[in-house]
């Protein structure tokens, strides 16, 4: 992120508990996170930051745009707060009340399309923002995509769902299945059935079998 926006900020007091709201159009704020957390400088993007109280805890409601919204619980541990439960969802599903898994993270919604290639350092803990700790939540992610690019490959109208941790990431769907470690070792198993295709082409139906996107190896 880069840039800077002004934005409001609302206390709420209500006996002893306080509430904080920010929101800012974060217009001047740039982000180079792949889609569909990208931002340029001149777009104007509602931010909303609620933060409520809860017996040990708080919880933290987002909503970034139109597209996407988060929720967070989290509890008072020592001198720090961890993460119990939360849930992101992405798409026009975004506009709907969230639903909170009973335990860590879980990733769901409906995208145009995602780079699945671009996340991966990122979800690995390797691309500059530090390694996750060991002992975060497993994450778990149920996404309805229009195109998905994984291992340099292209799938078309796909699902997919799997579990991430700091670890790496595992997937499956109708064309196949896919996982990421953070060790270097990528491995996908596409079906016979697989739309794979490689970005900038069209080959309905072709089997193919994707490339690891650095140096580890794929394992079928």
């Amino acid at each position: 992120l880069s840039g800077g926006e002004p934005y409001s900020a609302t206390v709420t007091v209500r006996g002893n508990e306080t509430r904080l709201l920010f929101e800012t159009g974060l217009r001047g704020v740039a982000s180079e996170l792949p889609a569909p957390l990208a931002k340029s400088s001149i777009e104007t993007v509602p931010l909303r930051v609620e933060i409520a109280p809860t017996g040990g805890g708080d919880r933290i409601a987002v909503a970034f745009g139109r597209n996407v919204a988060a929720d967070f619980v989290r509890r008072a541990s020592g001198n720090t707060t961890v993460v119990q439960r939360a849930a992101l969802v992405l798409g026009s599903a975004a506009a709907l009340p969230l639903k909170l898994p009973e335990r860590g993270l879980l990733l769901s919604g409906n995208l145009p399309s995602l780079n699945l290639d671009l996340w991966t350092p990122l979800l690995s803990g390797t691309g500059g923002g530090g390694s996750a700790g060991s002992g975060a939540a497993p994450a778990g992610f149920d996404l309805q995509l229009g195109a998905l690019d994984v291992f340099g490959k292209r799938l078309n109208r796909t699902s997919i769902r799997g579990t991430a941790d700091a670890h790496g990431w595992s997937a499956n769907g109708p064309t196949g299945s896919w996982g990421w470690s953070s060790h270097g070792i990528a491995r996908a198993s596409p079906t016979a059935t697989s739309c794979a295709t490689t970005p900038g082409r069209s080959r309905p139906g072709a089997t193919s079998r994707a490339a690891t996107p650095g140096a580890g190896a794929i394992v079928a």
